[in-house]
């Protein structure tokens, strides 16, 4: 279940006050990301890293969940110029998941990305997992000058699962 799998101590599933209160959850979301519907946001996870270097959070943003369920959290690792680095952690990773989601149905991901910050290639892999959602694995490799390479972990709810294949169409 995607649920039985942690970065930095938090599950999809868990309710985000268990982990902020109301108050400062409403300051994270000053500087969360907010997608134009307003359906999810994505706040910066403020509590102290001990594995990644950057996480987030993701969960429902309009209707306002009350209970603040946690659709999505990611955690990620720079690496500064040194794509072979990341895909070398991209490895051991992906060792790891083989074992913990041994029945996902498993798919190997090369993209093409262009965004406003320039052009970006990922390597990865994405787990299906029979219950619902899904794990995101992948490195980002930064054609741009002063950008760091990342390792990116994204455990997703069915829910958002769904929600970002309709933003891809």
């Amino acid at each position: 279940d995607i649920g039985d799998f942690q970065i930095e101590g938090i599950s999809v599933g868990d309710s985000l006050l268990d982990y902020l209160s109301i108050a400062q959850i409403e300051q994270q979301e000053q500087n969360g990301y907010l997608y134009k519907d307003k359906k999810f946001i994505i706040i910066n996870n403020p509590s102290n890293l001990n594995v990644y270097e950057q996480s987030g959070i993701v969960y429902k943003y309009k209707p306002r969940d009350k209970k603040y369920i946690i659709h999505g959290v990611d955690g990620i690792l720079k690496f500064s110029n040194n794509i072979k680095g990341c895909k070398k952690e991209l490895k051991e990773f992906e060792s790891e998941l083989d074992i913990t989601f041994k029945d996902a149905r498993k798919k190997r991901t090369k993209r093409n990305l262009k965004y406003a910050t320039g052009k970006i290639k990922t390597y990865g892999a994405i787990y299906y997992i029979k219950s619902g959602g899904y794990v995101d694995l992948y490195c980002e490799d930064f054609h741009k000058k002063g950008w760091k390479n990342q390792l990116v972990v994204l455990l997703a709810s069915q829910e958002y699962r769904e929600y970002l294949k309709t933003r891809e169409k």
